[in-house]
């Protein structure tokens, strides 16, 4: 079993065993968090309804927010948690499509966790509507240049909703203990495709509009959003995989043991009851090796990503742990001989290149050199490739390669990639 299809499995597992209570009363009382604003005591979420337009130019999404709430306390404010958004109004109703604007207040921000939007509720209202628009630096929003994708053609944007990050891309009550359904319209440039780690409608081919819904009650960190030039592929009646036009037929042929997984999985832990399971795999920037969500799996990419990693009589984990495990005082020789039998320099394990490709630094295997300047550049995940230009930056002429491989990579990393290697090599 190759990492990537190792990651399945484990996505499967913990995903069927969070849904064993997805059907259940999704709105007990929920307990205050001292991380969120929200007063949950007050008011509680129980449906979300988004329509918003992204803008590729300004790095932005704009629209509305709609809150379907419990009310149980019939004079207090309603309390949401935002990060950096610019509201534009706020409307309630009472039960009907009336809607009336009220007034609403930010609070000063807190740098840790950003800004309370106090609404004025009307009399019986139990939903509001706020329309609004993300800051260009939202955290929960990375933006990607089409140098950082894997076709190299179009932008690309993905959620980071983490933790508490959903309050810079939603205004909401953004804590874990909470659970709402939810369900959006995303429109996009024609060329353009969304997906949400939910139930999918049709859609006409090149309209830019998206509509989804998510059936059952999860928590803000798990509403994910991605928009790319992404397609399709079907593995089985309820798996199938999004990724690059480049990269799908490739990352299908991974992955066509799915539906085997799944099925084995259930045999173990019971029935998936969340619908589908699709995987998107990544651009190549994506940061990191892997996300589990409600209803798919976002998989790192890349020419040397675990898609192509191999299957050999030993695991991904017993390469790494005796590539390691050589010492750094090998000779010139010894360390030619072992790329000889083994090919390390060629492996198209990014795991076990990248703990190869540090030997081959501290042994100065020149051999490797080649290589691990394509490696650096084609490989965005910070944790494979900060400890290498570390390594390079430890000696004179290494700090001097270091840099001129990050002026030729730098623009396909992801920003905090950038930021991180910036400061390393300054």
């Amino acid at each position: 079993m190759t990492r990537a299809t190792s990651w399945i499995a484990f996505a499967l597992a913990t995903t069927i065993l969070a849904g064993r209570g997805a059907s259940e009363q999704p709105w007990p009382t929920v307990v205050p968090e001292p991380s969120s604003h929200a007063n949950v005591t007050a008011f509680v979420t129980r449906h979300l309804v988004l329509d918003l337009t992204a803008n590729f130019d300004q790095r932005t999404l704009a629209g509305t927010a709609e809150l379907h709430l419990i009310r149980r306390d019939a004079t207090a404010e309603l309390v949401l948690d935002t990060r950096d958004l610019a509201i534009e109004k706020v409307e309630a109703t009472a039960g009907t499509n009336l809607w009336v604007k009220t007034s609403f207040k930010l609070d000063q921000p807190n740098p840790a966790f950003g800004s309370a939007l106090r609404i004025v509720m009307p009399r019986g209202a139990e939903r509001v509507r706020v329309t609004y628009a993300t800051s260009r630096n939202a955290r929960g929003l990375l933006w990607l240049s089409p140098a950082q994708t894997a076709g190299q053609r179009h932008p690309f944007l993905f959620t980071n909703p983490w933790a508490i990050n959903a309050r810079s891309f939603i205004p909401l009550q953004d804590l874990p203990g909470l659970r709402m359904t939810y369900e959006a319209v995303i429109r996009t440039p024609p060329e353009l495709v969304a997906v949400m780690a939910a139930e999918m409608h049709s859609s006409v081919a090149g309209s830019g509009v998206f509509k989804f819904h998510m059936p059952q009650a999860i928590p803000s960190y798990l509403i994910a959003l991605a928009i790319g030039d992404l397609t399709f592929k079907a593995m089985s009646p309820r798996t199938g995989v999004w990724a690059e036009p480049s990269v799908v037929e490739t990352a299908a042929r991974e992955f066509a043991d799915a539906e085997e997984m799944a099925a084995t999985t259930e045999s173990l832990y019971g029935p998936y009851r969340w619908g589908r399971y699709d995987l998107l795999v990544m651009p190549p920037s994506f940061p990191f090796g892997g996300v589990e969500q409600a209803r798919d799996t976002w998989l790192s990419g890349g020419p040397m990503s675990a898609l192509a990693s191999i299957a050999r009589a030993w695991s991904t984990h017993e390469w790494i742990h005796f590539v390691a495990a050589l010492p750094r005082t090998l000779t010139l020789a010894q360390v030619r001989a072992l790329d000889d039998q083994f090919a390390f320099t060629k492996s198209p394990n990014a795991s076990i290149a990248q703990v190869w490709f540090r030997l081959a630094i501290a042994t100065r295997h020149e051999p490797a050199y080649s290589a691990l300047e394509e490696y650096m550049i084609h490989i965005g995940r910070r944790r494979l490739i900060v400890p290498l230009y570390r390594d390079l930056a430890s000696t004179p002429e290494g700090k001097t390669r270091a840099s001129q491989i990050f002026a030729k990579a730098r623009e396909g990393y992801h920003p905090i990639v950038q930021t991180t290697v910036a400061e390393l090599l300054r």
